[in-house]
């Protein structure tokens, strides 16, 4: 009896350590940096308790529920001066592009099917089947998705279809286009800004030190060039700020299309099937300067996706 008790006791005391353990979860550098981009583009937490495995529900939700996103889309209507004029010119390239792409385009068979699951109280798309022969899907900003034949001769089941499209979709719902035009005008103002104090300033103190009788014989060339540098730092810092946005929607579409998948019980491992295909079709990607490319490098994408398990277990244990 005695030996029991020990036992039970022994039970009791271990249990809150281990559950301690499951909470300690070690994350690698690069998991680190995967956690922090889903704390802030997952959208998990904005879908119903349930599935009704309508894709309606799913995207009205992710947009309804994003109260950053609403102050975005309620500002589109009000915006003044060069906040309208860069939503204007997103709307002209809109209409410029769909121009060059439609004389391509050809109907998908069975395109009933498809647009079903992309419909919101938002907007629909319209899906074109392009005959240019690229492996890549391109999404305009009123909703119009050119799927390339090259993309298309590489995908084998209709799974694999609906997450490129969901992809696609997700850079339509969360307007991506007209969010990076905004941003980007936005941080190259600003760093220009901080550039134009830079050098007022700087330019100041030199009048500053000439009227108290400093030596500024010679310098003048040097300061040319100091100022320069500042506008061109000002200028870099804006291309940099425009890939790093550009790379998180992409990484954001492709939770969405991932946690799409699971909602529509079609297997978020499908859109992961996509990205290790496309990655095929250009194994030298791994190796280029991912600081300078527009797009995620595709390993780092399919390895996000492939963390979401885990990160969806650590939420798990602290619940």
């Amino acid at each position: 009896m005695k030996k029991l008790l020990i036992v039970a006791l022994l039970i009791v005391v271990m249990c809150p350590i281990n559950a301690q353990k499951k909470q300690d979860v070690k994350l690698t550098r690069q998991e680190q940096k995967f956690k922090k981009i889903l704390d802030e583009y997952d959208v998990i937490d904005y879908l119903p308790y349930y599935s009704d495995e309508e894709g309606e529900t799913f995207w009205n939700a992710i947009v309804d529920n994003n109260e950053e996103f609403q102050k975005f889309l309620k500002m589109i209507p009000e915006s003044k001066g060069w906040k309208k004029e860069i939503f204007q010119e997103v709307y002209r390239g809109n209409k410029l592009s769909y121009n060059e792409q439609i004389p391509y385009a050809r109907s998908f068979k069975d395109i009933d099917w498809m647009e079903m699951f992309f419909k919101s109280h938002y907007g629909n798309i319209n899906i074109h089947y392009s005959t240019l022969d690229y492996v890549n899907a391109s999404t305009l900003p009123l909703g119009d998705v050119f799927v390339y034949s090259g993309l298309v001769d590489i995908l084998e089941h209709y799974e694999e279809m609906v997450a490129v499209l969901a992809h696609e979709f997700a850079h339509f719902m969360y307007q991506h286009s007209m969010q990076w035009a905004y941003s980007c005008e936005k941080q190259k103002r600003k760093n220009k800004t901080i550039a134009t104090i830079t050098a007022v300033v700087s330019a100041a103190a030199d009048m500053y030190a000439t009227m108290n009788g400093a030596n500024t014989t010679g310098s003048s060339e040097a300061n040319s060039k100091y100022y320069d540098s500042i506008f061109e730092s000002a200028k870099n810092k804006s291309l940099k700020y425009q890939f790093r946005y550009s790379k998180d929607q992409e990484l954001q579409a492709d939770i969405i299309a991932y946690r799409f998948l699971d909602w529509m019980g079609m297997g978020h491992e499908n859109m992961i099937v996509v990205l290790e295909k496309l990655r095929k079709q250009n194994p030298m990607a791994d190796y280029e300067d991912e600081e300078k490319a527009d797009h995620p490098l595709l390993k780092n994408r399919i390895a996000l996706l492939k963390f979401i398990e885990k990160y969806d277990s650590m939420k798990q244990n602290q619940k």
